[in-house]
């Protein structure tokens, strides 16, 4: 469910409804089979806050109700979903993978079919959507499969997810798709040759980087200035006039300057949810930068709860940093913070769910000690048998 935005914007629906329907159904799961709800949850501290942090600073800045209402809800839904996955992160990721599959299907598809809209050659994602909804959408159930999928399984759908981004030409997406790839690879194969290698992997790896880059520089054939030009300017649209290196990260400058500039002007209880709206400026393009510019102080103790929650995740799971690498990037670059959308949920949940406890060793006799008398002749009958 919390990788189903394809389809509400397949369906055209309203947000707000769709998503009011997806906490609904994870309400009445929750009841239909109650969960142990005593168990800690290291997200309840982050929500709490949060709640308090809305409420302040939308009466404060008359922020509108929906805008208000939609934090809350988020939180809702992350609070819902960890109690429900009760610490599973795999099986979770099992969604996620599923959906990856069938987004990068069907925008493919629409895209050979001609349905797809373009600007320029950008294509926007299904039913006319922001190509970046669709770039998030597609990496984070790719960053997510990573945990759940084989080798092959995950190969193929890295090439459709890096084609699909590269389409929609989602550069932030695209990064995190290939820094996902290289994480996989390096726990696939430090599983393969184990710990003791590693070191060794690392310098083979290093070997063979240095080695490819210095015959690419010695060949200098047209084949390979090719090749760079279009990674360089095709993919990363390095020197693209609006979106290129001089453009400023992208033009992230500015929307982080005006982001520092609303919160050095509302310091204590920020902005307001609905500030950008209200106020005529820029998103923050960063999820730092989003919490204090809306929340004031209060944003900044959930930076560092986030924090705190983030490095206790890896410490005691640090498979989960498969996810939490890939997804720093969008972290830094878009525009989400408390929102449904695919990115910033599975990122709340890699960090915040609990952890599952491996099942309490039970006292057990040893095979070869009888705890009954039926027992001590059935074991000297195996001994004789075995004689025997």
């Amino acid at each position: 469910m919390d990788s189903s935005s394809y389809i509400y914007i397949l369906s055209r629906s309203s947000e707000i409804t769709f998503y009011s329907f997806i906490i609904f159904v994870k309400i009445a799961i929750t009841a239909l089979n109650p969960v142990n709800l005593s168990q800690k949850n290291r997200f309840m501290n982050f929500a709490v806050i949060t709640f308090f942090a809305v409420i302040v600073s939308s009466l404060a800045n008359e922020s509108q109700i929906t805008a208000a209402l939609r934090p809350i809800a988020v939180c809702i839904s992350v609070l819902l979903t960890i109690y429900l996955i009760s610490g599973k992160i795999i099986d979770y990721a099992k969604g996620y993978a599923i959906s990856g599959f069938i987004i990068c299907a069907i925008f493919i598809f629409s895209v050979q079919s001609g349905m797809i809209v373009q600007t320029g050659e950008r294509h926007h994602f299904v039913a006319e959507s922001h190509p970046n909804l669709g770039g998030e959408l597609i990496s984070a159930t790719l960053v997510m499969s990573s945990l759940t999928l084989g080798p092959r399984l995950f190969l193929i759908l890295n090439a459709a997810s890096l084609y699909c981004t590269f389409l929609l030409q989602s550069r932030t997406s695209t990064l995190a798709i290939l820094i996902a790839l290289l994480c996989y690879g390096i726990a696939y194969f430090r599983g393969k040759l184990g710990i003791r290698r590693k070191a060794l992997l690392s310098l083979v790896v290093l070997w063979i980087t240095a080695a490819f880059t210095i015959a690419l520089i010695a060949i200098q054939s047209e084949a390979t200035n090719q090749a760079f030009d279009f990674i360089y300017n095709s993919v990363f649209l390095v020197e693209d006039q609006y979106r290129g290196g001089y453009s400023g990260v992208s033009g992230r400058d500015e929307h982080w300057w005006e982001a520092i500039r609303v919160a050095m002007d509302h310091p204590f209880i920020g902005a307001g949810p609905d500030f950008m709206e209200r106020l005529g400026v820029l998103q923050p393009h960063n999820w730092t930068l989003y919490a204090i510019s809306q929340f004031g102080m209060l944003g900044w103790v959930l930076v560092v709860i986030f924090g705190y929650a983030a490095f206790g995740a890896v410490r005691n799971d640090p498979v989960r940093a498969m996810v939490l690498i890939p997804l720093f990037v969008p972290w830094l670059l878009n525009d989400r913070f408390l929102n449904f959308n695919a990115y910033p949920f599975a990122l709340y949940i890699i960090v915040f769910a609990g952890f599952s406890l491996p099942p309490k060793k039970r006292r057990s006799s040893a095979p070869n000690r009888p705890t009954s008398p039926k027992h001590a002749v059935a074991l000297a009958a195996r001994y004789r048998q075995a004689a025997r």
